[in-house]
């Protein structure tokens, strides 16, 4: 698995965004938002493939808000828990 961890240079206040990419259908390495080929072997992007990689970047960072909402509090809970129960 590629991990995209490039600065986003696009956003000029958070320059160190983290930047949710694509797996390329051909090679499966990840391209950035906005390109139209891939950068590692060279495939085309076609019109349908671009639409599927914009609907899989919302689902990731919709995903990782998701997971944010539900770890979050979970492991307040734990460690209150946790404390309470050692005091």
């Amino acid at each position: 698995m590629d991990f995209d961890l490039e600065p986003d240079l696009d956003n000029e206040s958070t320059p160190f965004r983290r930047r949710v990419g694509y797996p390329c259908p051909q090679c499966k390495l990840h391209t950035h938002k906005g390109e139209k080929v891939c950068k590692h072997c060279g495939h085309k992007l076609n019109p349908i493939e671009i639409l599927n990689a914009n609907y899989y970047r919302e689902s990731q960072v919709k995903f990782g808000v998701k997971s944010a909402l539900v770890i979050v509090p979970l492991s307040i809970a734990v460690f209150t828990l946790f404390f309470w129960l050692i005091s």
